[in-house]
């Protein structure tokens, strides 16, 4: 129980720690905000999804500002959307001003206040990602090297820049982070642990649902219960179960919701295979007879 203590006290000593400087850092410097377009729809998408229930409405109504015209609904992942739906849903809540805009100066005032609470959510975000890496770490290095690690996660100034970056990918290293520590968890052990596993599933559903390259993530989990059971079939076929259904629970709503759309089976987004074979992929050197048209 000291042990534990220890543990989550260092924790949330990490998070005030990552918590405050992005918080400074937001409120002191200019952020990257959508970064000229790199941060594709994900805000605007969330922006609908808050004020209409919809990331792209079929019916738009008049002296409504809405963001995008007849985009497909189908090429992003919803994880990032949602979560700036809920966050501004709740500035919203907090601030008493949940009306549809009606007009330029009033859609401003909310676009500002509402990009600011996205940037504040994404500072808690950071705080608790080092506070959670530290908690999983700490299982099997020694406090000074998981602290360190953690601290220089948490204080490191690319992680600070990504807070204030309309993107996913603060939202998904929290969840990345999160789930493999779950995961871990669910490793301790040599008998299954159904509530262990099915939240472990859960967790890694949601992340997939943030970026959808973990689709194929089961295989490598199967991988890992057969070096734990060493062939044991029966315990190995049940722990694979357990955590596959647990990701299953997360994503086939929405995959249902494609197929419904487009009559096309696409788990999360219709861009999950391009983007796994991009990162993936070796990138080839540019052909030196290639005909430079910008420079």
């Amino acid at each position: 129980m000291p042990l534990l203590k220890h543990r989550i006290i260092l924790s949330v000593f990490l998070f005030l720690i990552s918590l405050t400087i992005g918080i400074v850092s937001i409120q002191k410097n200019r952020q990257l905000g959508l970064m000229g377009g790199f941060a594709e729809e994900h805000f605007f998408m969330g922006w609908n999804l808050k004020l209409t229930g919809s990331f792209f409405p079929d019916k738009y109504e008049p002296d409504v500002f809405y963001f995008g015209k007849n985009p497909q609904p189908i090429f992003r992942p919803p994880g990032y959307p949602f979560f700036v739906a809920v966050v501004m849903k709740a500035w919203d809540g907090l601030k008493e001003r949940s009306q549809i805009p009606k007009n330029q100066e009033e859609f401003k005032q909310k676009l500002h206040d509402g990009i600011k609470s996205i940037y504040l959510s994404q500072c808690l975000l950071l705080g608790l990602s080092a506070a959670v890496l530290f908690l999983w770490t700490s299982k099997f290095l020694n406090h000074i090297t998981a602290f360190t690690i953690s601290l220089l996660f948490g204080c490191n100034p690319y992680m600070i820049i990504l807070t204030g970056l309309l993107h996913y990918s603060i939202l998904h290293i929290f969840f990345t982070i999160l789930s493999c520590y779950a995961l871990s968890c669910s490793l301790e052990e040599n008998k299954y642990n159904l509530s262990k596993l099915i939240i472990a599933g859960i967790l890694w559903g949601l992340t997939t649902l943030i970026r959808p390259v973990t689709l194929i993530l089961p295989a490598f989990v199967i991988v890992l219960f057969i070096i734990q059971h060493r062939f044991s079939w029966q315990p190995l076929i049940k722990k694979s179960a357990i955590f596959i259904i647990g990701m299953l629970i997360v994503i086939t709503p929405y995959t249902i919701r494609n197929y419904s759309l487009t009559e096309k089976f696409i788990p999360v987004n219709a861009q999950g295979g391009v983007a796994l074979w991009a990162g993936t992929s070796r990138q080839l050197e540019r052909n030196p007879n290639h005909y430079r048209w910008w420079t």
